[in-house]
């Protein structure tokens, strides 16, 4: 016995949308790059420093959120979820594609760059009630959401890019940069820890 059209239609587009919650083609930064400087390994600049060895490639938003920031050369983007702000810089150009108060999903293309500094601000609030900005080291904000910094596979050869296991290194401790909180949800396990 035959499945009426409409049903057959249904169920199509309810396995795609079941698919589509848990596949994300993009929760990387960039398409293809490497790290070339983890967030305070030589001075405390909380930025990680990504290069991609093939020319511009797109850059990826890491929250559902809105763009709080843009310009010719940088996006900061503020997480519906988590009081977080991620910070997008190209340091050598970068061609940003969304709009101050835009609002941005998990996985979009934000721009192009081809160096791109990255970084994550943890907001909170002071006895006075404004904002207080203290940083998070990157990668392993990535790590502790089962993100990565390059879409495509690269052989690690900085600390910083070993994907779900970073082990901070005392020197960015030493710097102040956080070791975020754990997403509260996880299929494979995670393990962010300090020297």
């Amino acid at each position: 016995m035959a499945l009426p059209l409409a049903a057959l239609v249904w169920s199509t587009l309810a396995l795609g949308a079941g698919a589509r919650v848990f596949y994300h083609p993009h929760r990387a930064v960039i398409l293809s790059g490497r790290v070339v400087s983890c967030a305070g390994s030589s001075s405390c600049d909380p930025t990680m420093m990504v290069q991609s060895p093939a020319g511009q490639q797109p850059v990826f938003g890491l929250v559902s959120g809105r763009v709080i920031a843009a310009g010719p050369n940088f996006v900061h983007l503020a997480s519906a979820h988590e009081p977080v702000i991620l910070v997008y810089e190209g340091a050598s150009g970068m061609q940003v594609q969304v709009a101050l108060g835009q609002s941005v999903g998990i996985g979009q293309q934000i721009g192009l760059s081809e160096r791109l500094r990255f970084s994550v601000f943890r907001v909170d609030r002071s006895g006075t009630g404004s904002a207080v900005l203290s940083a998070i080291e990157p990668s392993a904000w990535l790590a502790a959401r089962g993100l990565k910094v390059s879409a495509k596979k690269h052989p690690a050869t900085q600390w910083c890019e070993q994907g779900r296991k970073i082990q901070t290194p005392t020197q960015v401790n030493k710097c102040g940069l956080r070791v975020p909180v754990p997403a509260s949800f996880m299929l494979l396990p995670v393990s962010v820890t300090s020297e």
